[in-house]
């Protein structure tokens, strides 16, 4: 990070079930902007390192998930340079019971993202919130999908 002057970076990850099996990788965009942020997040929260001289621009709003999704936002726009290291360096656990697995808890947070954090409109907040999710889809089960189907 010192070396190419970069004060926020983040790896690919692993997505783990309970019993330790992997579910999916996630791999890090090498650079990711604003505009790409808006409408999927692939920067996992643990994979994170950042400068505590970025905590003096932000800090992590108060929502009960996507709290890492504004911080990166905002960050973002203000045109910090954040870089994807392509080496699984972490796991992340799914459980059934988790906060993350509430689709409806993170649904009404997608939209507080848009809406109350960045002051998008309703409708655009609405439409920002459905891309969200159809993205996050898209990433997460496009696998299970094409078993489905194909």
């Amino acid at each position: 990070m010192k070396k190419n002057k970069i004060n926020f970076s983040y790896t690919d990850y692993l997505i783990i079930d309970e019993n330790e099996k992997k579910i999916k990788k996630i791999k890090a965009p090498k650079m990711i902007r604003y505009s790409d942020l808006l409408f999927s997040c692939n920067i996992g929260l643990s994979s994170v390192m950042a400068s505590s001289k970025l905590f003096k621009l932000e800090s992590f709003p108060n929502l009960r998930t996507k709290e890492d999704y504004v911080l990166w936002l905002k960050l973002s726009k203000r045109n910090v340079k954040m870089l994807g290291i392509n080496k699984t360096l972490t796991q992340w656990r799914k459980t059934s019971g988790s906060l993350s697995n509430s689709i409806i808890q993170k649904l009404k947070d997608a939209f507080t993202v848009y809406n109350k954090h960045l002051k998008f409109n309703m409708l655009n907040s609405l439409i920002l919130t459905f891309i969200l999710s159809f993205n996050f889809i898209k990433k997460r089960y496009l696998w299970l999908l094409k078993i489905i189907f194909l």
